[in-house]
Order: structure tokens, then sequence, then C-alpha cells
């Protein structure tokens, strides 16, 4: 039984080197897949076929999702975050959101003990999210720990100041203004500096 599927599968990769047209090599090209996948339990082929299909249709998000799945399921955490890489630069402009959600994927990716862990990278992120959305609470938030953490004190400045412009919370902005105040104070020894932010707490 198995035989016959790799015969199949053969018969339809030399069928999609024939093929001229798009639509249809990624068709063969999602079917070869499935087969490697769900009747010959070759992750190798099924990956392999799910990438000739993403040349016919780099946007098709059925195909996007498998080799994210694959690549998961294998381990392969260097070629997934290449992969995710390769999706955000290819995204337009427009598409903050999906950016941004990739962005996140590959955070998850640097946190895990399991996978690539990278603090470093993290930080890098979470920048990356901050520049293409930089009224993105969560990112900001997250760099806030990440820099006090660090003692990284005019990054934190910096970042908790973009939380001032962003927020519609008084009670927020006062604690961000105190803060900030704080830190020019007490980290960086200029109270001069702190003195705007002191006014507006007044």
């Amino acid at each position: 039984q198995r035989a016959d599927w790799s015969r199949l599968y053969t018969t339809l990769s030399q069928r999609l080197n024939h093929e001229d047209d798009d639509a249809e090599r990624a068709r063969i090209a999602k079917r070869m897949a499935i087969i490697a996948s769900d009747e010959m339990q070759d992750e190798t082929r099924a990956l392999e076929a799910w990438k000739r299909a993403l040349r016919y249709v780099p946007d098709d998000p059925e195909v996007q999702q498998a080799i994210t799945q694959l690549y998961q399921k294998t381990g392969k955490w260097h070629a997934l975050v290449d992969f995710l890489n390769a999706q955000i630069n290819q995204t337009s402009e427009d598409q903050t959101d999906k950016k941004v959600a990739l962005l996140f994927r590959l955070i998850e990716i640097y946190q895990d003990p399991d996978r690539i862990p990278s603090p470093d990278m993290v930080v890098k992120t979470y920048q990356r999210i901050s520049d293409f959305s930089p009224t993105n609470v969560q990112a900001l938030d997250s760099l806030a720990v990440e820099y006090e953490d660090r003692k990284r004190w005019r990054d934190l400045i910096q970042v908790l100041q973009k939380r001032i412009q962003i927020t519609d919370d008084a009670i927020e902005s006062l604690d961000l203004f105190m803060q900030v105040a704080d830190l020019w104070i007490e980290r960086m020894a200029n109270p001069s500096q702190a003195i705007p932010f002191l006014e507006q707490i007044l």
C-alpha cells in the first residue's frame, strides 16, 4: 500500500514538472504534500511538496500554515525563524496586524528554553513590533520590563514616554509621569529633566 502511494507521489511530481499553470502546479504540489504526510508518513517529502506549492502560491495561508506546523513538529526552529522572517518581509506595509502576529510567534520561539532561547532576540523583536506598530501596548510594556531588568534607563524612559502618548487613562498617565520623573532623578541623576513630568503631576 505504501509503495502505491510512493508511486503516485512520484507520478504527480513528474506531472508537476511538465505543468505550466501556476494554479495547477500548486494544486498538484498540495496533493503531493497531503499524500506524503497522511499516507506515507514521510514528513521530509511533505515539507518538500509544501515548499514547492509555496513557489506558486506564496501568499496561500494553507501552505504557510502547513510549513509552519511541519517545522514545529520536526523541531526545525532555525528554519521556522527564517520562514517567519521571510513572511514578515513579504507582507505589505499596510498589513501591520499580520506582521505583528508573526513577530509575536518569533518571540514565543526565543522565549522557549527548548527552542531557541535568546533574551536579546526577544528584546529586538519587541522593538521590531514597536517600529511596525508604535501604539502596541503589549510590546511597549514588555520592552519596559526588559529595559528595567537590564538597567537600560534611557531606553526605559523613551518607552514610558511612548506609553504616556497613547494612554487615555488619567491615573495611568500620572503613574507614568511619576515613573519617568523618578528615573531622571534617581537613575539618571538629572533632576532638571524630571521637572516637566513633575509639573504634569501637579
